[in-house]
């Protein structure tokens, strides 16, 4: 009972100290670093897409319901109910291709099921914060907004393919060493609440969602706008796949100081 008590005394403390001074117990900065989950509901049953998986030389169709990554982010109290700051992120994703053709330079494009890719998606955003109702930030719960640029890039490794070139069945790796660097912008909106822990630590969680807008010359805002997005080939794959990741979890510790 006096465990419950003191951490009611030292939560109502932190609010009247904040309203004599922005910040946590008059600390004004802020540095985070969390967790990043994806449950992939939205790519695994809104999509029917075809996960292949090689297994024992074989491609077999098994999806991966889980993603993950990090993130760090810096913040400085401006006011008792606005928060300015930059975050940075690290994500690792797994695009499927699925059956897409396969183009054989001299003899054509084949039909062919591709086994998934890494992705691995590295975004850099300046962030806003806002205390909800009733909240003196950075206690509380908070709603914050970001804009960023995201580079998207292939694991260089080999990856499976297996296609029928007229009636026989061949398999083929392929290592895509060569390919660009796929950019975003990103957009992003969270809900967030931070309890504190110690005089100048607090847990975090946060419900993001964020839009991620292709910026190459076949699909980009305006391609979007008009309905004319080209997801074929490689790039297109990975276009899409970040497109319908809109919702991820954080979970992390923030330090005051």
């Amino acid at each position: 009972m006096k465990y419950y008590l003191s951490i009611l005394l030292f939560v109502a403390f932190s609010a009247i100290a904040q309203k004599e001074n922005p910040g946590f117990l008059g600390n004004k900065n802020i540095v985070e670093i969390s967790g990043i989950g994806h449950f992939r509901l939205i790519n695994n049953l809104i999509r029917s897409d075809y996960h292949y998986m090689e297994s024992n030389g074989q491609l077999v169709n098994k999806k991966r319901w889980f993603e993950y990554g990090g993130q760090i982010g810096l913040g400085r109290t401006v006011s008792k109910r606005l928060m300015i700051g930059l975050q940075a992120s690290i994500y690792k994703q797994y695009v499927a291709p699925g059956e897409i053709y396969y183009e054989k330079p001299g003899l054509g494009s084949f039909f062919s099921k591709h086994e998934i890719i890494d992705v691995q998606s590295i975004t850099i955003a300046p962030r806003i914060e806002f205390a909800a109702k009733r909240a003196i930030l950075p206690i509380g719960v908070s709603h914050c907004l970001s804009f960023g640029y995201t580079m998207n890039s292939i694991k260089k490794r080999d990856y499976l393919i297996n296609y029928d070139e007229y009636g026989i069945n061949q398999n083929e790796k392929v290592n895509y060493n060569t390919e660009p660097t796929y950019k975003e912008l990103s957009i992003g909106y969270s809900i967030k609440s931070r309890v504190p822990i110690t005089k100048s630590l607090l847990f975090f969680y946060s419900f993001n969602y964020q839009l991620n807008l292709p910026m190459s010359a076949d699909n980009n805002v305006l391609s979007m706008l008009f309905g004319s997005l080209n997801f074929s080939g490689v790039e297109g794959q990975v276009q899409k796949s970040r497109l319908y990741t809109l919702f991820t979890m954080n979970a992390g510790l923030s330090l005051s100081f």
